[in-house]
C-alpha cells in the first residue's frame, strides 16, 4: 500500500493480524523526490550548474551501480569526453548538501534493492548532517513508516 495514513488505519482495523507492506514504489518516490528538489534547490541558486542539473537529473536518480563509466561520449555542456559516472561525481563536487544528500538516497535505494532489512533499519536510525531538509522529511516519514518499508523489502510483495 502506499504512504496514506488512513488506508493503514482501516487495514489495521479491518485486518487487525495483517502484515501491512509498504510498496517499494511509493518508498523509492519519496526519496527520490527529496533528491530532486534538493537538485532543483541548487539549479535555481547555481547560474553556473543550472543547465548541467536540468540536463543530467536523470543520472543523478539512477543507481549508481548502473552508471556508465566505461564509455566516453561528448556531452552538451561540458567541453570534454565523459562517462555517465563523471557527470555524477562532477555534480557531487559542486554541492556538498547535494553530495550527501545523494549518497543517502543511493544507500537507501541500495538496501532496499538488495533486500538488507537490517542495514536499511540502521539507515533508517541515522542522524545525518548537511543533507536537504527535503531528505530529512523524507527520512522522517520514511522511519514512522519503518515497520512496512522493512516488511517490504523482507518479503518482495509489490503493487
Amino acid at each position: 500500500m502506499d504512504m496514506y495514513k488512513p488506508y493503514i488505519s482501516l487495514v489495521k482495523e479491518l485486518f487487525p493480524r495483517a502484515k501491512i507492506i509498504m510498496d517499494k514504489f511509493h518508498i523509492i518516490n519519496n526519496l527520490s523526490r527529496a533528491l530532486n528538489k534538493t537538485r532543483i534547490r541548487l539549479m535555481n541558486k547555481n547560474n553556473k550548474l543550472y543547465n548541467k542539473l536540468k540536463n543530467y537529473w536523470k543520472l543523478l536518480l539512477m543507481d549508481r551501480f548502473e552508471l556508465d563509466g566505461v564509455h566516453f561520449y561528448r556531452y552538451k555542456c561540458f567541453d570534454k569526453m565523459m562517462s555517465q559516472r563523471d557527470i555524477v561525481d562532477y555534480l557531487l563536487e559542486e554541492d556538498e548538501e547535494l553530495k550527501n544528500t545523494y549518497f543517502v538516497y543511493q544507500n537507501m535505494l541500495s538496501a532496499i534493492n538488495q533486500g538488507k532489512t537490517g542495514y536499511l533499519s540502521k539507515l533508517l536510525e541515522q542522524k545525518y548532517n548537511n543533507i536537504s531538509s527535503y531528505m530529512k522529511t523524507a527520512l522522517k516519514t520514511s522511519k514512522e513508516y519503518k515497520e512496512y518499508i522493512i516488511n517490504a523489502v523482507k518479503y518482495g510483495y509489490t503493487n
